[in-house]
């Protein structure tokens, strides 16, 4: 009876001080005073600036929670561990949290980075308008170094630039990790300068985490990656996005996933509108790694002057491109091959029921590309894999390699061998071919190609 009693008292105690020290601490500008114990909303009681919550909030334990009232916040904000930050409140206070009604933006006034969530844990930043940071490190919105369980969900982060570094709009780096990017609307941004890459998100160094459910659009990155880059890291799930509209000087419009990234899943998003201007990937790139393409839509795509105007693999291992549309892709100038997808010095890999129509390059396959000296992919290979690849210009599929390709039960569009013959190149093996009805039957959709914006890529930080 005692050893109950004790554990009862216990479980008392832990209760007690989980409702002590679980704090609201309330943010609003025009009443509030940082002199105020920010307890409540209005005079004499709510904060004016974010930090001063944040600071009360680091001074004691537990999981505390800081209400942001609508308003301007002209800050560079450094946060601590255990802290749920949201914004979307009225700016008269209350307890209707709407972000799209109510605009609680933090503004960086291009002197400094709005959000930095370094070497801590268990944060959310939800509800804000985080822009106009500016920084010539990482990060020009936010940046989340070395750090476990951030969540950043539906914010718009917009208009801020890192110059000469990685991300543009947000940048994960150094072994930060479940990093979740959800729900935001990630535009604008730029990564500039010699080292610049992805303008909208960068992951960097051992990191782990998932971009799901964002618009990531209008970003530019004077090197490599306009929308999102993933480099040297763990699992990271790209997942139900929407990218576009997105610009690199120097390798992949839209992702780009390099060097030893030991799991990328791509999957369910809309890569559209995206392009590159001095080399390939126009929508994605995959370099010195593998990955994962599935149940994309890849469209209208641009690498103006070199490879794979919708994927480009190059030195890559073991991609698997799965149940995707890829449609209407470029692949243009003096090197433009491989408008829809296009394979360099890769290793196997495999193509299986996509929908691959509509591309175009300047030379090559239009549709698929392939130049390695190593395994081939398998491009369809047996029935319920096939693919359908056709109208992509005079050529739907082009093999370099001495070996020949297997290509077996796809559907090129035409029923006859000479004129599947007539649309492949070099050594591939396309008999025994297939009718549409490999696919269910199930039709394409219509492709519409959407307006482009017109982005002068860079001109923000002019």
């Amino acid at each position: 009876m005692k050893l109950v009693k004790v554990a009862i008292s216990i479980l008392f105690f832990v209760f007690l001080c989980g409702y002590v020290y679980a704090d609201i601490y309330y943010v609003q500008q025009g009443v509030g005073e940082d002199t105020n114990p920010g307890d409540d909303w209005g005079e004499g009681r709510a904060l004016a600036s974010i930090q001063s919550a944040i600071d009360l909030a680091s001074d004691t334990p537990g999981s505390d929670a800081i209400h942001v009232a609508a308003g301007i916040y002209s800050q560079h904000l450094t946060l601590v561990s255990d802290v749920i930050l949201n914004g979307g409140y009225p700016a008269s206070g209350g307890d209707t949290r709407d972000p799209a009604a109510n605009p609680t933006i933090i503004d960086g006034g291009n002197t400094g980075r709005p959000v930095t969530i370094a070497e801590i844990s268990n944060v959310t930043i939800d509800g804000f308008v985080i822009q106009n940071g500016a920084t010539q490190e990482r990060g020009g919105g936010i940046y989340i170094q070395a750090s476990s369980s951030i969540t950043v969900n539906d914010n718009a982060i917009i208009d801020n630039v890192s110059t000469d570094d990685w991300g543009g709009g947000i940048a994960v780096a150094e072994s930060s990790t479940d990093v979740m990017i959800t729900n935001n609307n990630i535009e604008g941004n730029s990564s500039v300068g010699s080292n610049g890459a992805g303008g909208g998100i960068s992951f960097w160094n051992l990191c782990t985490g998932e971009v799901s459910g964002n618009t990531i659009l209008g970003n530019t990155a004077e090197e490599q990656a306009g929308g999102i880059i993933i480099d040297e890291c763990g699992r990271i799930a790209v997942l139900s996005n929407t990218v576009s509209d997105n610009t690199a000087r120097d390798t992949a419009g839209g992702i780009m996933v390099a060097y030893n990234v030991s799991d990328c899943l791509i999957d369910g998003n809309i890569i559209e509108n995206n392009a590159v201007i001095n080399a390939g990937g126009g929508g994605i790139c995959v370099l010195e790694t593998t990955a994962t393409i599935t149940h994309n839509t890849i469209r209208y795509n641009t690498s103006d002057n070199d490879w794979g105007g919708g994927i480009r693999l190059y030195s890559a291992e073991e991609v698997s491109i799965t149940e995707n549309m890829i449609i209407g892709n470029s692949a243009m100038g003096d090197n433009g091959v491989g408008g829809g997808i296009s394979f360099f010095e890769t290793s196997g890999g495999s193509v299986i029921n996509n929908t691959i129509i509509d591309n175009i390059s300047t030379y090559g396959g239009k549709g698929i590309h392939i130049d390695t000296p190593f395994s081939l992919p398998i491009i369809g290979g047996k029935l319920g894999d096939c693919n359908r690849i056709y109208n992509n210009g005079d050529l739907d599929l082009c093999n370099e390699d001495d070996g020949a390709v297997t290509a077996t039960y796809n559907y090129w569009g035409v029923m006859d061998e000479a004129s599947i013959a007539a649309r492949v190149c070099g050594s591939v093996l396309f008999d025994p071919w297939t009718d549409d009805s490999c696919r269910g039957g199930d039709t394409p959709p219509t492709a519409v190609k959407p307006v482009k914006k017109q982005f002068v890529p860079w001109g923000k930080i002019k």
